[in-house]
């Protein structure tokens, strides 16, 4: 399958999970409730309620938005340069991405079930999750960026094809001579 079809069934399987989300109902609670004390404020109540059962859904979303970022990066690289080199890189960094997803996505849920989380550098697990592990899967990626810049998105062939292109348009051109001349008359 070509990677633009698989973009496009991405994007219509993000499409039609927001559309389950827009058309189901909305779980009791899922704004907040009335605060005891202050009129104007609310209150979050139980975070597992408010999922009302649609957290899956928002999971997928996440999960196919992260499909489709790696894609539309694939998609910005010549495809003579998609090597395997390429693809096991570029795969290894949705897989870092997912991975960090899934976990802080599960463990979000079971401290919505426990009240309970893991503590890393004094944050809870998802929130550390969101705030490091989402700025590692990033950071591979530039590493990609960096390392495989010569080998994937501007190669020495494609600068010297590029180099060739500049010196020819650089050459000063003939007029066309045809075109001074008009009703094919001579010159006499």
């Amino acid at each position: 399958m070509r990677l633009i079809n698989v973009i496009l069934l991405l994007l219509l399987a993000i499409l039609g999970l927001l559309g389950v989300l827009l058309l189901g109902e909305s779980p009791a609670g899922a704004t907040g409730q009335a605060h005891d004390r202050f009129a104007a404020m609310t209150v979050g109540g139980d975070g597992l309620a408010r999922l009302g059962g649609m957290g899956w859904v928002m999971s997928a979303i996440q999960v196919l938005s992260i499909l489709l970022i790696h894609s539309l990066i694939a998609l910005g690289i010549n495809e003579r340069h998609r090597n395997t080199t390429f693809w096991a890189l570029l795969g290894s960094s949705a897989v870092i991405s997912l991975a960090v997803w899934i976990v802080m996505y599960l463990s979000y849920i079971e401290f919505l079930e426990t009240g309970a989380s893991t503590l890393i550098l004094g944050f809870p697990l998802p929130t550390a999750l969101a705030m490091f592990g989402v700025f590692i899967g990033g950071s591979y990626l530039c590493v990609i960026y960096i390392w495989g810049f010569r080998r994937f998105v501007y190669t020495e062939e494609d600068e010297a094809a590029y180099e060739a292109l500049r010196a020819a348009a650089e050459q000063p051109r003939k007029p066309n001579a045809s075109l001074f001349h008009i009703g094919g008359g001579s010159d006499a």
